[in-house]
């Protein structure tokens, strides 16, 4: 699958300066006295996203399902894929600085999901009937587990001697950056400069290009147990265990990347999942009752 989006929107900065020249040569600085930031939307390039996707699937039958989901993507643009979404870099001379892998690009993302109904019980293969039949039918275990690589990174410096309102600075790559993977030190920083010790007297970009590095990978595995009772011909009550993140691995965020902070390379944070924070081992027992 491939996806183009010609002349994405952005959040633009019409009020953007030239290296150096700071406050004062602000765009609107210079023809108004204006010196705020003043966004407008506007168009930045063309945003892609190329995907190869695989499912391999056993359709219901025999009291069970399962489910493999591949994916492998490529996505590059300017910005984000949200049209509201800003460039790091204004600067129209610049804006090249901007292109780079985005947020969507998750390499590799695999997807394994189950449902198993115990034989056991009326209308099942064992235990049909009787005390057997009620201790033991009814029961079913559900199983779903993500496994991703992570998402790209920019390397990022003060914007100190680049001296210009409206755009970032990004960090000097001198060589490939090793991934140590550790909490407290995600990368190796030997590799990385920042532009402001490395020519404190020249406004200039670094050589380090969007989303060069990345961040950590995702494991996750949500199980569920569910017990099925049949109190009449059309009512039914179903008890349910689950169990989120069951094996309590942590989803770590990006990694701070700024070469001039004391923190470079730690982890403080974990990711955005859609479950409320709760990204940790997380029981929920409940009760549904269909009719």
């Amino acid at each position: 699958m491939a996806t183009r989006s010609i002349r994405q929107t952005a959040f633009l900065d019409a009020n953007w300066a030239d290296l150096g020249k700071g406050n004062a040569g602000q765009q609107l600085v210079q023809r108004f006295g204006r010196n705020a930031a003043t966004t407008f939307i506007g168009h930045l390039g063309t945003a892609k996203y190329d995907s190869l996707q695989a499912r391999l699937q056993r359709r219901f039958r025999g009291g069970y399902q399962m489910q493999l989901s591949y994916t492998w993507a490529h996505s590059l643009g300017y910005t984000a894929e949200n049209s509201t979404s800003a460039p790091r870099v204004n600067h129209p001379a610049y804006w090249d600085k901007n292109y780079g892998p985005t947020p969507l690009d998750i390499r590799h993302n695999v997807v394994i999901s189950g449902v198993l109904e115990l034989p056991f019980g009326k209308g099942k293969r064992w235990a049909q009937d009787g005390f057997a039949a009620a201790l033991l039918g009814g029961w079913q275990i559900n199983a779903l587990s993500r496994l991703s690589t992570g998402t790209p990174v920019t390397p990022t410096a003060p914007a100190t001697t680049l001296n210009a309102p409206g755009s970032g600075q990004f960090a000097d790559c001198l060589g490939p950056v090793v991934k140590i993977g550790q909490r407290t030190l995600w990368w190796d920083r030997t590799n990385l400069a920042n532009p402001n010790a490395v020519d404190p007297n020249t406004p200039r970009f670094g050589t380090c290009g969007t989303g060069v590095l990345r961040g950590p990978g995702l494991i996750n595995v949500d199980m569920g147990v569910f017990r099925r009772f049949q109190i009449s011909e059309r009512v039914n009550v179903q008890l349910r265990g689950e169990a989120f993140n069951i094996s309590n691995t942590p989803h770590f965020a990006n990694p701070n990347a700024d070469v001039s902070s004391g923190n470079f390379g730690l982890i403080g944070n974990v990711q955005n999942t859609g479950r409320e924070g709760n990204d940790q081992r997380l029981f929920r027992i409940g009760v549904r009752i269909g009719f």
